[in-house]
C-alpha cells in the first residue's frame, strides 16, 4: 500500500516522542469534533472534561504508540476511545445514583444505537474538516470565502454581486471556482489522515453526504 505524505501522521509521530507543539496541534485539531459529538449524546455539560479524558487516553495510554496508518480510519479510533470514555462516565454516574437509593436516566435522551453514533460522529467530523477548509480558503482568497459564505446563507446572486461589486455572470463564475477550491481543500484535509488513495476515496464517499455539493 502506497503511503501518502501525511501531516497528521507526522504530527502523531512527533507527539509519540512527547513534542509539546505536536501534542498541542493534535489535541486542538481534533478536539472540536469530539466535544460536539459528546454534546450530542446528551452530555453537553461534561463534554469538555470528557474530551480532555479522550485525548489523555490517546496520548498517554499507549494508544498512539500502537496505531498504524494502514489499519483502518483514524477517525474510527478517536470514536472508539470517545465511546469508551463516555461509557465509563455513564457507569460512574449511574453507580452514584444507585448509591443514593434511586436510578434515573442520564443525559438528555436515550442512548443511540452504534450506527446512529457513527453517523453523528461522521457529521461532526465532516463539519470539523469543512471549518478547517473554510479557514484556509479565507486565508488564501478572502473574496472566494466571502462568496461561499454568502451563498451558504442563501443570499441571492444579485445581492452577492451588489455587496461585492460583481456582475451576475462574475458571481456565478466566482462561486463555481470558490466551491471547486473549497472541495479541493476539504479533500486535502481528509488526505492528511488517509494512508492511500483507496482510503481517501472511501472516506470522501462516507463523509460526502455531510459536505456541501
Amino acid at each position: 500500500m502506497t503511503r501518502f505524505p501525511s501531516t497528521l501522521w507526522s504530527v502523531i509521530d512527533d507527539a509519540r516522542g512527547g513534542a509539546p507543539e505536536a501534542l498541542e496541534a493534535f489535541v486542538q485539531g481534533y478536539r472540536p469534533a469530539v466535544v460536539a459529538w459528546l454534546s450530542r449524546q446528551g452530555h453537553a455539560g461534561d463534554a469538555e472534561d470528557l474530551a480532555q479524558e479522550v485525548f489523555l487516553r490517546l496520548l498517554t495510554g499507549g494508544v498512539l504508540a500502537r496505531i498504524d496508518p494502514r489499519q483502518g480510519r483514524f477517525r474510527s479510533l478517536v470514536l472508539a476511545v470517545a465511546r469508551n470514555v463516555l461509557g465509563h462516565h455513564v457507569e460512574r454516574r449511574l453507580a452514584a445514583k444507585r448509591g443514593g437509593g434511586r436510578v434515573e436516566r442520564l443525559g438528555e435522551r436515550e442512548p443511540p444505537s452504534p450506527e446512529v453514533e457513527e453517523r453523528e460522529f461522521d457529521e461532526e467530523w465532516a463539519r470539523l474538516l469543512l471549518g478547517r477548509a473554510l479557514g484556509r480558503l479565507e486565508s488564501e482568497n478572502a473574496r472566494y470565502h466571502g462568496i461561499v459564505r454568502l451563498a451558504s446563507e442563501d443570499v441571492s446572486h444579485d445581492e452577492i454581486g451588489r455587496q461585492l461589486g460583481l456582475s451576475k455572470t462574475q458571481v456565478k463564475d466566482a462561486l463555481y471556482r470558490s466551491r471547486k477550491r473549497l472541495a479541493a481543500l476539504v479533500r486535502d484535509e481528509v488526505r492528511e489522515y488517509c494512508s492511500a488513495e483507496e482510503d481517501l476515496q472511501a472516506e470522501l464517499r462516507r463523509l460526502g453526504g455531510y459536505l456541501p455539493a
